[in-house]
């Protein structure tokens, strides 16, 4: 393996398995519950969408360099995909995106899985309104303008987040491991932490939509169904919570 594709993939482990986490519980508190909000709701959205897109960019990067180049994989023996074995380093995209597109059963069974997560993140998010708490304003698109953001936001991170921590993370956690569970259990902690801003009890429910969305990967074989999921759950739930925050004048 290139020094180069050491550094990249290094640098990948470490940002978003150590650096991002670390800065976002940093900065859990969205601001002091006694003050007005820091920015608008387009703003953050805005914001949040050029992060997302940033995290995209590195992560397809990282794959190009490790496995779509040629080089070697992080590991010196075998190279697994989802905990499955592929012949060369160039079957990594194919496993993550395979050509065929999901079937039936596939769909039915994102449809579940998200099903179940809606429900979860909608309970969470009438709890956190029934208690007042800072971090739904920048939860709740209200206007046009806020719902468009909300959805561009969604989309972003839907793509990117599955890209990043049930695409190019994990395998690289399982090359370098030998088995696909630590990078499973590794990526699960470090996205739940990623999500401290929405309170700490969502970190759990986080890291357990985490193992969903992986075992969806590894059911369905790629990152599509897990990608529509992650979308549809976000958009769904932000925009019932807009709905639930302009009846109250949240």
């Amino acid at each position: 393996m290139s020094l180069i594709s050491t550094f990249v993939g290094a640098m990948h482990l470490a940002y978003f398995g150590l650096i991002l986490p670390y800065r976002t519980w940093r900065n859990r508190h969205v601001w002091p519950d006694t003050k007005a909000p820091p920015q608008s709701r387009t703003q953050r959205y805005q914001g949040n969408l050029a992060h997302f897109f940033s995290c995209g960019v590195i992560s397809l990067s990282t794959l190009w360099w490790l496995w779509l180049a040629g080089s070697r994989a992080p590991a010196p023996t075998e190279i697994f995909v989802f905990g499955r074995l592929v012949d060369s380093p160039s079957a990594v995209w194919s496993g993550l995106f395979p050509p065929e597109w999901p079937g039936w059963t596939d769909l039915l069974l994102g449809a579940i899985a998200c099903a179940l997560m809606v429900a979860i993140d909608l309970a969470y998010s009438r709890r956190c309104f029934g208690r007042g708490a800072p971090h739904m304003y920048l939860a709740t698109p209200q206007t046009p303008v806020e719902r468009r953001g909300w959805v561009g936001q969604s989309v972003a991170a839907g793509v990117t987040e599955e890209l990043t921590w049930r695409g190019v993370q994990p395998e690289m956690i399982a090359q370098l491991t030998g088995s696909l569970w630590p990078a499973v259990i590794l990526c699960a902690a470090t996205f739940g932490v990623g999500h401290i801003r929405q309170g700490l009890p969502f970190v759990a429910i986080a890291a357990l939509f985490a193992l969903i969305f992986h075992a969806l990967a590894w059911l369905t074989g790629g990152l599509y169904v897990p990608m529509l999921v992650h979308v549809a759950i976000n958009v769904i739930v932000g925009l019932r919570a807009g709905t639930w925050a302009n009846q109250r004048g949240f």
